[in-house]
């Protein structure tokens, strides 16, 4: 698990600046439908989560999400379904931490 995140380099690319917040509040929101997957061991929904995020995280300025993403369909392609929830949670942590942080 990151122990640290570099917001730093967290930026969104030259026009998507005012989706920002939005981008990530929905990110948020997915959350609570991820983990209602989990509670069903529903891999599917998750994997499709983890593909979007992995596509199209990095030019809003979420690249570790896209990273954690592909990281996730990794882990889901290999059937580690530990090493996916433990990767799920780090990325819940980097949304709340990056929600409490002011990076734009």
């Amino acid at each position: 698990m990151r122990k640290i995140f570099n917001l730093t380099t967290e930026k969104p690319i030259l026009g998507l600046e005012n989706f920002f917040e939005e981008f990530l509040a929905t990110r948020i929101e997915e959350l609570s439908e991820i983990e209602n997957a989990l509670k069903v061991n529903d891999y599917k929904i998750i994997a499709e989560f983890a593909h979007k995020w992995k596509g199209f995280s990095a030019p809003y300025g979420f690249g570790i999400l896209g990273q954690l993403g592909e990281e996730i369909e990794r882990c889901l392609e290999e059937k580690d379904f530990e090493n996916c929830r433990v990767l799920l949670k780090e990325a819940e942590v980097y949304l709340r931490v990056t929600k409490k942080k002011d990076i734009k």
